[in-house]
């Protein structure tokens, strides 16, 4: 796991030439601005007395789930078969382990992951946890992790040991001197190298027989908070 001893510097006007410059990265700091804040109370209230908006989020239709049918198929991955009560189990697992790390309600998370099962996973753990997940291309390369993973910034970065025959790991290694608001990297499906941390392990580690999960009910979240940042994308030039 990364030591996170280094100081984030925060992008601004006067001191935006001086990062780039200094870290030689793209820096999106993003203001985080709950739906309820951009727009006039009355038409919230006319959205949710329309059936518009619910007060619910996708976390709450996975606990509802594994309520009423824990017993029945959730994910099928391969070989791999996944029921709802495992999936809330894990989910809730990996927003722990979070909360062990030190992530808080707010700080963004950078996803990496392919179509497997490790990402509803970490999906649903981050908003779990309070985090807002920034959404970042499974077969991305160095330019765009660098850009995606300094959208927030993120604190921590999920990613596949390899994917599409790409070692992702060695390759967020060289990206780490202009990433210096990442503290925590996490490794799936592999070995993860030195100073990083074995998603496989986590996954595995019951931390929820340490560590009540009644402490995950400070983070949760609300439909009007900002959950996740996903990127459009081009052909030539940067999502």
């Amino acid at each position: 796991m990364t030591s996170g001893l280094r100081k984030c510097p925060r992008a601004t006007s006067k001191n935006w030439s001086r990062l780039f410059k200094k870290f030689n990265c793209w820096r999106v700091t993003v203001k985080f601005k709950p739906a309820a804040g951009r727009l006039e109370a009355s038409r919230v209230k006319l959205f949710y007395d329309a059936g518009y908006w619910r007060d619910e989020v996708a976390g709450d239709y996975l606990q509802k789930h594994a309520k009423e049918r824990p017993k029945a198929i959730a994910i099928v991955d391969g070989n791999r078969r996944i029921t709802w009560g495992e999936l809330y189990k894990l989910c809730v697992r990996f927003a722990l382990h979070l909360k062990e790390i030190g992530i808080e309600p707010g700080e963004v998370v950078a996803l990496q992951l392919p179509n497997w099962f490790e990402y509803i996973i970490c999906y649903h753990g981050i908003q779990l946890a309070g985090g807002i997940i920034v959404q970042i291309g499974a077969d991305w390369g160095s330019a765009e992790m660098a850009y995606g993973f300094n959208t927030g910034p993120a604190k921590i970065a999920i990613i596949p040991r390899v994917y599409r025959d790409h070692n992702y790991a060695a390759t967020l290694q060289t990206l780490r001197s202009k990433l210096p608001c990442l503290e925590h990297v996490m490794v799936a499906r592999g070995e993860a190298p030195d100073l990083y941390t074995s998603l496989d392990k986590l996954l595995a580690d019951p931390i929820e027989e340490r560590v009540t999960p009644t402490n995950l009910q400070e983070s949760q979240i609300n439909p009007d908070q900002i959950i996740r940042i996903v990127f459009t994308s081009g052909t030539t030039g940067l999502p």
